[in-house]
């Protein structure tokens, strides 16, 4: 195993010859997890992003809080903080808290140290749970109060409790940021955390469905969309409370980062809404592609809403008499309108836009797609889409086998889970391949997965044990799934070559599944043996050969190295940052970096390489 995991170009001489590299050859994409409280998926460096949702809790804390759909029966002020503490509630009296980074997975917690609390407003406002010291009261608005944090991990109170205890009606607390250590300056004009960023090096597109809350979204208007300054962008998929990550904040990650945008359109919005959604992306870079969705498996039965939302269009417009046919119908339908607006909104760049349909990996429904595709009354322009995208998963059905040999018994382990993955994989890739290559190559267009890898979860038999759990982490920690993977891409690329879009970037092994490439930002890519499956057969260049330095752009070598990395032109300012995205050192203007004194690992640079200018840079310390 490498010790080096890097995705840049080694800049080894001046002068070098050109070749092609498996990222090429191999097209990867990555899904990007729920914003939430419990999400290891630490997108912001700012993590009042991530919170809950409000929850209303009587104040003298009889019950820990209301249910969900109660949460919201309070007046708010425009980016959703509460208009007034305490309030009345069905005759009692209430105050709200949120929860932040709870339960995060014990082996990856978030950073110990110094958090930056930062409010507006005349109240009152409690931190407790992981906070030392705590519970810690904040009266001050508008002053960086230092907060120790001492991460406990705990799944009841790991985390940090933020409670607005009070909160004047004429001047009420709003616009409340939790920091993580090392980042009070930087939060504001550099919001996305570098452990985060740095994961992204190899992908050259996201897919932004989880965080945009699209699963069982019930958004119609662009009214309704989230703001950039709402207090969060929780986009978990339980309940019915959501916002999801703002579309202006995806422009600007793919823009900075240099990657293709993957969006999902919310499948009850109107026609206004898509038109001004498509308006936000035109800020997108040209040389980007976007890849538009509409919904996200709107047949699916785990997503009642759009599923029933579907089905009425369809049989309103007479698309068919049989509910899951016009379900399937409305959605071409819908998507080549969702298509079209967005191309005309672009007009000369309408070609930046990339039409994706998606369909399940079973047969039946892809042969009603393809062939609503082909019928002029659904597609009058008779246009194919840029794409068709299936579901590409191993071992959807794993556990429920291995329940079902033993009658409903856990007697397996995570050697066990791999027997059976390994036995089953080529009649399983076959099924669910193998049909949309032929239809896909028949129309003269690509065949990508929009969500793709292993699927060993809880089964149909509703056996939730902890042995079941462990089997499946213990599965997804092997070797032998690191050797499954790898098998998985050669598949997928021999047979359809396109866009394989991996699901899930970083999520936490839980009751519903270990999909994480990664367990958290925080963990060690070297130490996640799906990571490594994607470096051994995905990410890595095939051969080293570049016919000639870009001259604008800022290269940084050798890399890896034991101590000196030169720079192609002398930079303004260098920032180096550790995996946990603690700040390590800086300099300004030197054309060498001297990194002998690090610990063996991985490392960001933030360089900034004039005013107006910035690029960032993975090195590997040897």
């Amino acid at each position: 195993m490498r010790k080096c995991i890097l995705s840049i170009v080694y800049l080894v001489f001046l002068t070098l010859s050109i070749a092609s590299t498996a990222q090429d050859s191999r097209p990867i994409g990555a899904n990007l997890s729920d914003l939430s409280n419990f999400a290891s998926q630490i997108m912001f460096k700012d993590v009042m992003k991530q919170s809950s949702v409000w929850q209303i809790q009587p104040v003298d804390e009889s019950v820990f809080a209301l249910g969900e759909e109660e949460v919201f029966d309070f007046p708010v002020v425009e980016n959703n903080y509460p208009a007034q503490v305490p309030f009345e509630y069905d005759g009692q009296l209430y105050r709200v808290h949120a929860g932040v980074l709870n339960s995060q997975p014990q082996q990856y917690l978030h950073p110990a140290g110094e958090y930056t609390l930062i409010f507006e407003g005349t109240g009152r406002i409690i931190l407790d749970w992981d906070v030392a010291n705590g519970p810690l009261t904040f009266t001050t608005p508008n002053v960086e109060h230092l907060v120790d944090v001492v991460p406990s991990g705990g799944f009841a109170t790991g985390g940090i409790q933020i409670i607005i205890d009070s909160s004047a009606v004429n001047d009420p607390i709003r616009n409340i940021r939790f920091i993580l250590p090392g980042f009070a300056d930087s939060y504001e004009s550099n919001p996305f955390h570098p452990s985060f960023l740095s994961l992204l090096d190899p992908f050259e597109a996201l897919r932004f469905m989880k965080p945009t809350a699209v699963e069982r979204n019930t958004i119609s208007r662009w009214s309704q969309r989230t703001k950039l300054d709402n207090y969060t962008y929780f986009a978990d998929v339980e309940g019915q409370l959501r916002f999801g990550m703002p579309y202006e904040l995806i422009v600007r990650l793919c823009n900075e980062q240099m990657k293709d945008p993957w969006i999902n359109i919310p499948f009850g919005v109107d026609d206004a809404f898509i038109d001004s959604l498509a308006t936000i992306f035109t800020a997108l870079n040209p040389a980007l592609k976007l890849y538009v969705e509409y919904g996200n498996e709107t047949w699916n039965t785990l997503y009642p809403l759009a599923r029933q939302f579907l089905i009425e269009q369809g049989l309103e417009a007479g698309l068919d008499t049989d509910s899951l046919n016009a379900n399937l119908k409305y959605h071409v339908l819908r998507s080549y309108e969702v298509f079209g607006r967005f191309e005309q909104v672009f007009g000369n760049r309408a070609d930046q836009v990339k039409g994706v349909i998606a369909t399940q990996s079973w047969d039946r429904v892809g042969r009603v797609i393809v062939d609503a595709i082909k019928d002029p009354s659904i597609n009058p322009g008779g246009r194919p889409p840029h794409a068709i995208a299936i579901a590409v998963y191993m071992g959807i059905e794993a556990i429920d086998n291995l329940l079902a040999q033993n009658q409903g018994n856990c007697d397996f382990d995570g050697d066990h889970v791999m027997d059976h993955l390994e036995s089953i994989f080529e009649a399983e890739m076959s099924e669910f391949v193998l049909p949309y290559q032929q239809w896909t190559d028949s129309l003269g267009i690509e065949l990508f997965a929009y969500e793709g890898g292993q699927h060993v979860s809880t089964g149909a038999f509703g056996l939730n044990t902890e042995c079941v759990q462990n089997a499946v982490s213990e599965a997804n920690r092997s070797q032998r799934m690191a050797d499954l993977y790898c098998r998985y891409f050669d598949y997928w690329y021999e047979h359809s070559g396109d866009l394989l879009m991996s699901f899930v970037l970083t999520e936490a092994y839980q009751v519903a599944g270990a999909f994480g490439i990664l367990e958290s930002v925080f963990q060690d890519p070297e130490t996640s043996v799906k990571w490594q499956a994607h470096v051994d057969c995905v990410f890595e260049p095939e051969e080293l050969l570049v016919t000639s330095v870009d001259e604008d752009r800022f290269m940084a070598y050798p890399n890896p190295t034991s101590d000196l990395i030169y720079f192609s032109s002398e930079p303004m300012e260098v920032s180096v940052f550790n995996l946990m995205g603690v700040k390590i050192k800086s300099f300004r203007s030197e054309m060498q970096l001297d990194i002998s004194d690090l610990p063996t690992g991985i490392y960001l640079l933030d360089i900034k390489k004039s005013r107006d200018s910035y690029q960032k840079i993975r090195i590997c310390k040897k």
